[in-house]
């Protein structure tokens, strides 16, 4: 995955405060709710992602995410590989939290992580793990 720097971090109201964005790109192979549909092959598929920062009609701070790429697929009834474009763009309304909430209650940013995720035997995913040795393997 490519991201806006090293530790892939940013915050989601100092984007919208300066109205700027981060964009990047994550192979749909290693995400797990995905990888399983996707058609047999090594080839990639990157998937790119932007998130825009700014203000709503209303003046409250805002982000877009938008996501654009192209997955192959396999279709059910003939079985060959097909594909599919995929883009999507939502638009979301940050919370004021910070005027609302304790502080430590409030988020101090997003972060995002190479995938596949650890997962325990339930398909959930395995925060004792993520949260100790995966993060030392995979950062960096």
């Amino acid at each position: 995955m490519s991201g806006p720097g090293p530790d892939s971090r940013f915050d989601a109201f100092k984007l919208a405060a300066r109205a700027s964005s981060v964009s990047g790109s994550v192979d749909a192979r290693c995400l797990p709710n995905v990888a399983d549909s996707l058609a047999p092959g090594d080839d990639p598929a990157p998937i790119a992602w932007t998130v825009e920062g700014g203000a709503s009609a209303e003046g409250r701070p805002a982000i877009s995410i938008a996501i654009e790429g192209v997955v192959p697929l396999v279709c059910q009834r003939c079985l060959a590989r097909m594909d599919w474009p995929v883009s999507q763009r939502t638009e979301a309304l940050l919370a004021q939290c910070r005027t609302h909430m304790p502080a430590y209650m409030v988020p101090h940013g997003v972060e995002t992580m190479p995938g596949p995720l650890p997962r325990n035997p339930n398909g959930k995913i395995d925060r004792k793990t993520l949260a100790t040795e995966w993060v030392e393997k995979n950062a960096g």
